[in-house]
Order: C-alpha cells, then sequence, then structure tokens
C-alpha cells in the first residue's frame, strides 16, 4: 500500500506541475496578446492623431483662403460702386438750399421727364432724411426708392454725389 500512496501523491504531484505549467503557459499568451493589442492602439492613436493633424492644416488653409475670398469680394463691390456711383467733381456738389429751391419745371440740368428731379446725395444724408426735405414727409422715401432701383431699401449703398430722382411734391 505504501507504493500505492506513493503513486497517488506522485500522480498528485505531477498534476499539480502540469496545471501550473498550463497556467503559466497561458497566462504568458495572454500578456504577449494584451501587450500586442497595446502596442496596435498605440499605432492606430498614433496614424488619428496624424490625420485629424492634416485635417486641421486643412480647415486653417480654407479658413484663409475663405477670408481672402471676402476681402477680395468686398474690394470688388467697392470697385462697382464707384463704377456705378462716381465721386461728384470739385464744385459738383450743390447745397441743400439751393437744391431746394429748384423745381422739376426748371431746366437746370437736375431735372427729368415725367415730373421728377435729380438730388445730389451729400454726406450724411438718407432716404428719410432726402425725403422730408425734398418732399416734405421723411415717410415718403419708398417714392425715391421706386424711382431708383439702384438705390437698396434700407439705403446703405448711397454715396456722397449719387444723383437720385425724386418725385416732385
Amino acid at each position: 500500500m505504501n507504493q500505492k500512496v506513493v503513486q497517488a501523491i506522485v500522480a498528485i504531484v505531477g498534476l499539480g506541475v502540469g496545471l501550473a505549467s498550463g497556467v503559466m503557459i497561458t497566462n504568458s499568451k495572454s500578456k504577449a496578446a494584451i501587450a500586442d493589442l497595446q502596442s496596435k492602439l498605440q499605432q492606430s492613436e498614433v496614424a488619428s492623431q496624424k490625420r485629424i493633424s492634416n485635417y486641421d492644416l486643412t480647415v486653417n488653409r480654407l479658413n484663409n483662403e475663405t477670408q481672402r475670398a471676402k476681402i477680395e469680394l468686398q474690394q470688388a463691390k467697392s470697385e462697382l460702386e464707384k463704377l456705378n456711383h462716381p465721386a461728384p467733381a470739385a464744385g459738383e456738389v450743390v447745397t441743400a438750399a439751393a437744391e431746394n429751391k429748384k423745381t422739376a419745371a426748371v431746366s437746370d440740368g437736375n431735372s427729368v421727364p415725367g415730373a421728377a428731379k435729380l438730388y445730389t446725395v451729400k454726406d450724411g444724408d438718407s432716404l428719410w432724411k432726402i425725403a422730408a426735405s425734398q418732399l416734405g414727409d421723411g415717410n415718403r422715401y419708398k417714392e425715391i426708392i421706386k424711382l431708383n432701383p439702384n438705390v437698396s431699401a434700407d439705403g446703405e449703398n448711397l454715396a456722397v454725389g449719387m444723383k437720385l430722382k425724386i418725385p416732385t411734391r
């Protein structure tokens, strides 16, 4: 019996050693797999950061191009406005008092056919002010807009020296 006990003990010890070896091998394979996954994750993160950096550069470049395009558009609008509404020549600006004395019936070069007269825009003028001074009522500014389709409804494109058709009172 002694021999059977010794064999049983040897079998149990062998089984324990085999089990421990299996656990150690499995554990080392898991560690290797985890290390491999961590390495791949780091590589993926580096690649993503490079792509994000490239996208940031592209966005910045496009923003700069947009800003340049806006500036060029403003310059083009300014040039177009200068072409459509040239600045008055020296001595061409007429005072408000002299302008008020003119009527559509007077042929001084400021009358236009169809019972309207021409008004030269002065510094500080608005459609409301012009309607009030020329027509006696600021609310009549819409009549000026109707006669001058090149004038925006808000009067933002009024320029000093610009000639406007004004209806008669």
